[in-house]
Formats: C-alpha cells, sequence, structure tokens
C-alpha cells in the first residue's frame, strides 16, 4: 500500500500495524515522540529530590537514550542518507550520537561509583537540545520530502526498539537481580 501521494504528502490510511494491531506512526513522529519523552525527563530529573528516584529515572534516560540511539544508526540513517542523499547531516547526526554515548558512559560509571552527575546530565541535555533541533527542522524535512515509506520505517524503528528495550532490560536484571542500584 503506498504510504506518499504527490512527492512528500503522506497517506496515513494505514492507520495499524498488521502483526500487532498497534498504531503504526511514522518514522519521524516515532522519533519526535522519543525526543520529547526523554527531554521530559531530563526536565523532571533536574527537579527530584530523592536520589532514589533520581538514579532510576537517570538509568531510564541513559537506557532510552542508547536505545534511541542504536535505532537510528542501524535503521533509520541509513535510510535517511540512501532517501535523501543527506550524507552531511546523517554524519554530523552520527558525529552527535558518539558524544551522547560518551556523555551516557560517565554518567553510569559515576552513578556506579555513587558520585554526583548533575555537571555530565547538564552536558547531556545541552547536547541532545542541538542534536534534537538539527535533526527534527533540517533531516527530518528532508526525509518526509522524500520517497522513503515513512510507516514502514516506522514500524521497523518500532519493533527494533521493543527488542532492544526487551535485551537491555534482560542485562540489567541478570547484572543487577535485586532490581535495586
Amino acid at each position: 500500500m503506498p504510504t506518499h501521494t504527490p512527492r512528500g504528502t503522506q497517506d496515513t490510511s494505514r492507520a495499524t500495524s498488521p502483526g500487532t494491531g498497534d498504531k503504526v506512526l511514522d518514522a519521524t513522529d516515532l522519533l519526535q515522540r522519543d525526543h520529547r519523552q526523554v527531554e521530559s525527563w531530563l526536565h523532571t530529573c533536574e527537579s527530584l529530590s530523592d536520589q532514589q528516584q533520581k538514579a532510576e529515572l537517570i538509568q531510564k534516560i541513559c537506557m532510552a537514550l542508547k536505545v534511541h540511539t542504536q535505532i537510528e544508526e542501524e535503521i533509520f540513517y541509513p535510510r535517511a542518507r540512501a532517501g535523501t542523499g543527506e550524507e552531511g547531516l546523517v554524519q554530523d547526526a552520527i558525529n552527535e550520537h558518539a558524544e551522547v554515548k560518551q556523555l551516557i558512559n560517565e554518567i553510569e560509571q559515576r552513578q556506579a561509583q555513587g558520585q554526583d552527575c548533575a555537571e555530565q546530565l547538564e552536558v547531556l541535555r545541552q547536547s541532545l537540545a542541538h542534536h534534537i533541533q538539527e535533526e527534527e527542522n533540517e533531516m527530518f524535512p528532508k526525509v518526509r520530502n522524500s520517497d522513503i515509506d515513512l510507516f514502514a520505517l516506522g514500524s521497523e524503528l518500532a519493533t527494533r526498539r521493543s527488542e532492544l528495550m526487551q535485551q537491555m532490560s534482560a542485562q540489567k536484571s541478570q547484572t543487577n537481580p535485586g532490581g535495586g542500584l
């Protein structure tokens, strides 16, 4: 079923996934929802005074960012590059992901050692703000104006995200069977 009408306009007639019955999102909408969720969690994290809750939310943020960067790098960016020819934008985004991954490592190491990571979280928040702005205002419009099937891509991203979340949750419970920090 085509998901585009004349160049770049979406046909939203495919509203549910054939496999799960879940609502299928356009790939850019799915990624934007991820962006809003992490931004919200980072904002909430700033106001938490309970250190246990804060640590758990930081772990959630780090896991979500690991999954998000992986699905973009494995699936979305190669399709964006092929569909738009935007080599530079995609490479910039991959480079920004490298910075985010380094910050996640630093945050996780500091947490494991019981150290404060407020400074790293602020740098992460700023890096993400820059990355999100470029992605949503430069890359996504070009992807939307391409011939990429954004609903099929969104479904693929959602499936892979679910797989990665399950894998990471299983790994976390294997390394931390009590569920605590």
